[in-house]
């Protein structure tokens, strides 16, 4: 795997691993706000990137505007050096297919990803990893060129992830937008290979999943401060949704209550607790309960769990915590609601399944929703 177990890669100033681990990278100089996001420089891609765009300004009220003027009057260097026509098969697909998979309004969806592609037009690292996405998908629809496709993408996200850990940051609050974009389709990535070559080994695969969960937390990371500016894009509907709504629904009473009274310390189950509370959150702004097997939708819901969890709790699922990991199962019945999608696929019901088997029947009363669940899905 490529994000998985990894050491610090000594990229400056700080690195991806270390950024999205939450650690301190010792070769990040001071404290920064941020994590190294995009410059106007690349390797690999581009020889030489040029910097004479006019950047926006920071405190711009339209963001999107500002870029729009600065794309249309401003000569480009090519984004992906000696760019062919699979990667122009990679863009057509992301466009016209890939792109509509996780937004039921299709307007919404090709809005956002608009949106994606203007920044990574400046971001080599965002477009490498917008087409490892859609060579990813398209492994899953011609099985014959599954292997194919699937090199193609492992191929590309290594470069994404290599242009990102060796920029610096050029200063420009626009350039946090690419890297929250990012991390947020590398975290799609992760977890597409994490549910497809998922390890025999229970605690390697709950391994392999914090690591995925941690990825994922570092959007919220890499947004941190640039957030304001964020919702002046093309993406402020996405990121108000359910921002006002209350818990309604019932799905994590029973272990919301059983956490309360768990045989873990004060700061665990507070951390347990909040982790429930955002999981409440995303079972009713999904709205998939009343949908049977969940086909419609927004299935870019199942990603923003991942976000809110602290990192207490995923050192928790580490340390393979009952309480926790029943949470996780909890979870799992959102991927299993939208097993539909082609990057959970039986995700979730592999999920809940194993952590039934692992913590054995003692637990069961802990699991009786995501056990339930199961059950009812497919009856």
């Amino acid at each position: 795997m490529l994000i998985f177990s990894r050491q610090c890669d000594e990229s400056k100033p700080s690195c991806l691993n270390c950024v999205t681990a939450e650690l301190c990278c010792k070769y990040q100089p001071g404290d920064p706000t941020f994590p190294p996001g995009p410059s106007r420089q690349t390797t690999a891609v581009n020889d030489q990137v040029q910097n004479s765009y006019p950047a926006p300004e920071p405190q711009s009220s339209n963001a999107s505007t500002t870029r729009a003027t600065s794309h249309a009057s401003s000569p480009r260097s090519p984004v992906l050096r000696g760019a062919n026509m699979l990667d122009l098969e990679l863009l057509h697909h992301m466009s016209s297919v890939t792109c509509k998979e996780f937004r039921s309004d299709g307007n919404e969806a090709r809005e956002a990803f608009d949106t994606a592609i203007s920044y990574a037009l400046d971001a080599p690292f965002l477009m490498h990893e917008l087409l490892a996405i859609s060579a990813l998908h398209l492994s899953t629809l011609r099985p014959n060129w599954g292997q194919f496709y699937h090199n193609k993408a492992t191929e590309l996200q290594t470069h994404a992830v290599s242009l990102y850990t060796n920029q610096t940051d050029s200063g420009n609050p626009t350039s946090h937008i690419a890297a929250f974009m990012f991390s947020s389709y590398l975290g799609i990535h992760v977890l597409f290979d994490t549910l497809l070559f998922r390890p025999t080994d229970f605690t390697l695969f709950v391994e392999r999943f914090v690591g995925y969960l941690r990825l994922h937390r570092g959007v919220k990371v890499v947004s941190t401060g640039a957030w304001s500016l964020l919702r002046e894009t093309e993406l402020r509907s996405l990121l108000s949704e359910g921002n006002h709504q209350e818990a309604v629904g019932k799905e994590c009473d029973a272990i919301h209550s059983l956490s309360l009274s768990a045989d873990m310390s004060q700061i665990s189950i507070e951390k347990c607790l909040e982790a429930v509370t955002h999981l409440q959150w995303v079972f009713d702004c999904s709205g998939w309960r009343d949908k049977g097997k969940g086909d419609t939708g927004e299935g870019d819901l199942i990603f923003s769990w991942p976000v809110t969890i602290s990192l207490e709790f995923t050192n928790l699922l580490l340390q393979n915590r009952p309480e926790a990991l029943s949470i996780l199962a909890h979870y799992a019945v959102l991927l299993h609601w939208r097993r539909d999608l082609w990057i959970v696929r039986d995700g979730g019901r592999f999920l809940i399944e194993s952590i039934k088997r692992y913590l054995g029947s003692f637990w069961e009363q802990w699991l009786a929703f995501p056990i339930s669940a199961l059950q009812v899905v497919d009856d």
